[in-house]
């Protein structure tokens, strides 16, 4: 097959995922592709040559991207992301691909179905969801937004348009269906597993001496210091916490400027200086693996409005390290059904504080009760799993054989030559 890979952005978990469903394919004989936009600063560039150089036989496809989508008006992004989404699907028919597979749909699930709408294609195209749009539908013009998506979602999938729309858990699948009032388009939204990747190789005293980190119980909050990730909660636990217990976090990822100064004001608030911890830049992928083998435990502080799945706990669960996450979205149901660590009300600092004196209490047995369950996840969520499920179902519904529901879903798609 002729794959293409779509995602307009290369940040944080995007590109890894990209990078396992493209290393899966080409293991298979594929000939794949990857369409992205040029990279908004120096470090993401970076991460996309590494891609390159770990996997030379994919085709990278880079374009630039007019605008920043995040620092304009709805209708501004739109606009943007139809422009990128067309050149995308374009890209798809010049190269003759067999299939169009849009890696990242949340928040453009309308430009999606406006850029596709009466466009022929040879492609079949496939999409996945990491979320459900939001439920929010009031009259307002974010409500309004909201709409939008879930109506261009439902027209994509009761069209045929999307040949499948995976998603990584039942719940999620569940409350799409549940949103557009559509139980019957369920054969249409496949459940695939998050992808989860090899365990990192250092050992826990090896990391720490890499990052000058004390032997002292690590809790590790790793990524952007975005409001929606929860940092404010987290420093704002952190005065709450126990003065005559040893404990270190460490909070590593790109910083905004609101998040730094907050980390600032944070520390001011300690008692000890050394006790928070922050490595404010973007963290190469070569050394993400370094951090967590160094930590104890990985904390998810959400906010509610969090409905997906999350890169961070598929990373904590490759390094068999315990969570401490708030009970939101498909994170706490996870979290909770599958025996990750501890769970904490979301948005509350209180709360927070609490979960993490409880571990603070005991690490090792929190450590010990994890280390199993994680394992066991790691197994089944294994990216090579991911990219058999996926490239069965390209050859399920892109071959014109039945599909789930018993309809034939399509018609055969233009045949690539065979590679040799």
């Amino acid at each position: 097959m002729k794959i293409l890979l779509f995602d307009p952005w290369t940040v944080g978990h995007h590109i890894n995922y990209a990078e396992h469903l493209a290393r899966y394919f080409l293991e298979q004989g594929d000939e794949v592709h990857l369409a992205t936009t040029k990279p908004t600063g120096e470090p993401y560039g970076s991460a996309l040559a590494a891609m390159r150089s770990r996997l030379p036989e994919l085709n990278i496809h880079v374009t630039e991207m007019t605008g920043k989508p995040g620092s304009r008006s709805p209708l501004g992004y739109h606009r943007t992301m139809l422009k990128t989404i067309s050149r995308g699907l374009a890209l798809a028919e010049s190269s003759g691909a067999d299939v169009f597979h849009h890696l990242y749909l949340d928040h453009s699930e309308i430009t999606l179905y406006i850029a596709t709408r009466g466009r022929a294609t040879q492609a079949s195209r496939f999409a996945t969801a990491f979320k459900t749009p939001s439920p929010d539908r009031s009259l307002s013009p974010r409500g309004f937004g909201h709409r939008a998506h879930w109506l261009g979602l439902g027209r994509l999938l009761a069209s045929g348009d999307l040949r499948a729309l995976f998603v990584h858990s039942s719940q999620i699948r569940d409350e799409i269906l549940e949103g557009l009032g559509r139980p019957d388009l369920s054969p249409r939204i496949t459940v695939v597993p998050d992808p989860v990747a090899s365990p990192p190789l250092m050992s826990r005293q090896d990391a720490r001496k890499r990052l000058g980190v004390a032997d002292a119980p690590l809790m590790l909050f790793f990524g952007e210091l975005r409001e929606s990730k929860g940092a404010r909660v987290l420093l704002e636990a952190l005065p709450l916490l126990s003065r005559d217990k040893d404990w270190q976090v460490l909070v590593a990822g790109v910083p905004t400027p609101a998040g730094a100064e907050a980390i600032r004001r944070c520390k001011l608030l300690l008692d000890r200086d050394d006790r928070l911890l922050a490595h404010l830049r973007y963290i190469e992928d070569e050394d993400i693996d370094v951090y967590f083998a160094a930590a104890d435990a990985v904390i998810l502080p959400f906010l509610r409005t969090h409905r997906g799945t999350s890169g961070i706990l598929q990373r904590a669960a490759a390094a068999t390290k315990p969570v401490i996450a708030s009970d939101t979205g498909d994170v706490g149901m996870t979290v909770r059904s599958r025996e990750l660590g501890m769970l904490f009300e979301p948005e509350s600092a209180a709360s927070l504080a609490d979960a993490m004196e409880d571990f603070l209490a005991d690490p090792p047995a929190l450590i010990r009760s994890v280390a199993t369950s994680a394992a066991r996840y790691s197994a089944d969520s294994d990216w090579r799993i991911l990219g058999s499920r996926v490239r069965e179902t390209y050859l399920r519904r892109a071959s014109g054989m039945q599909g789930d529901d018993g309809e034939n879903v399509i018609s055969p798609p233009h045949q690539s030559p065979r590679r040799e």
